[in-house]
């Protein structure tokens, strides 16, 4: 079976609202599995059939950085405890669109940032199929804070307990090295890479697969 057909097969299944109700629906998955693909695909296939869709993402709650990683960059429990802020998405998102909402949400709570991240990593990976029909690679670096002037200033301004949270600024010569491995390797088009401050590269590969 061909995806747009299992795609037309799951959106057949979502059910028609009830009066004035929104239909929630999510999509859950381990990093990388491409839950982002799936969902941007399953509402275009739904408003094709004329459904008006809301299209959001708890990757655009998140906490701010210092409440992420106030556990340390690599703790398991704030991973699971501080990564995203439960409370606004119900608040902003959910709750509007449950039953008797308001129908006043948001679908951000840091809507620039999650914008720009999303829209970056979502658009590398539809062009991974670009060196088959156009003979051209794309794929991004997306670098958690950079070691410039600035950052260091603004790290050197905040108060100890915030700093100390801070995962380690990523030195600007990793950045082009990360850049220049992408330009090298003509196997990782679509490929996203992930740069945190004291730890090595981490490449996502592409999960786009195109809809026919």
């Amino acid at each position: 079976m061909r995806r747009r057909d299992v795609l037309r097969a799951i959106a057949a299944r979502v059910p028609a609202p009830d009066g004035a109700d929104a239909v929630r629906v999510a999509v859950d998955g381990v990093d990388g599995s491409g839950k982002s693909v799936f969902a941007d695909q399953l509402a275009g296939v739904l408003r094709e059939q004329a459904r008006p869709v809301v299209r959001a993402s708890v990757d655009d709650f998140h906490h701010p950085r210092v409440q992420r990683y106030r556990r340390g960059r690599s703790s398991p429990s704030g991973f699971w405890l501080d990564s995203f802020d439960y409370d606004r998405l119900r608040h902003d998102l959910l709750d509007p669109l449950g039953p008797a909402g308001s129908r006043r949400y948001r679908t951000a709570v840091h809507p620039e940032y999650g914008a720009t991240k999303a829209g970056l990593i979502r658009l590398t990976a539809c062009l991974a199929g670009l060196p088959s029909t156009h003979g051209v690679r794309a794929a991004c670096v997306v670098p958690d804070w950079i070691g410039l002037d600035r950052a260091h200033e603004q790290l050197a301004a905040m108060p100890a307990a915030e700093r100390s949270a801070i995962s380690p600024l990523i030195p600007p010569e990793d950045v082009v090295d990360a850049v220049l491995d992408l330009v090298r390797d003509d196997t990782r088009s679509g490929s996203v890479v992930e740069l945190w401050g004291g730890e090595r590269p981490h490449f996502v590969p592409s999960t786009q697969r195109r809809v026919r």
